[in-house]
C-alpha cells in the first residue's frame, strides 16, 4: 500500500511542480521519497526510487539525467537511516 499510494504522490509531484522562477521548478518527490523510504523499508524505497527514474525518463527534459544521481544518493542515505528510524520510532517508555 505504502510503494502505490508513494508511487502517486511522487508522479503527482513531477506533473505539478512549483514554478520559482524562469527556468526553475521546485517539486516534492524527494519528501516523497524520504517519507515512505523511512516507512516503508530499503525495498521500498528502491522500487519507489525505480518508479521515480523511469518516470522521469517518460517525461525527459534536461534535468533527467540529474534525477538519476539524486535519487540514487537519496537511497544510499536512506538504506542507512531506515533501520535507525526504525529503532528509535519504537522506543516508547512507560
Amino acid at each position: 500500500m505504502i510503494i502505490i499510494s508513494a508511487s502517486i504522490a511522487i508522479i503527482n509531484c513531477i506533473l505539478f511542480p512549483i514554478p520559482i522562477m524562469e527556468g526553475y521548478i521546485f517539486d516534492l518527490r524527494l519528501a516523497a521519497i524520504t517519507i515512505a523510504g523511512l516507512y516503508g523499508g530499503v525495498s521500498t524505497t528502491a522500487i519507489i526510487t525505480g518508479v521515480t527514474i523511469c518516470f522521469r525518463f517518460f517525461i525527459g527534459g534536461i534535468g533527467a539525467s540529474a534525477t538519476v544521481i539524486e535519487v540514487t544518493i537519496l537511497f544510499i542515505c536512506l538504506a542507512f537511516l531506515t533501520e535507525w528510524f526504525r529503532r528509535s520510532a519504537r522506543k516508547k517508555e512507560f
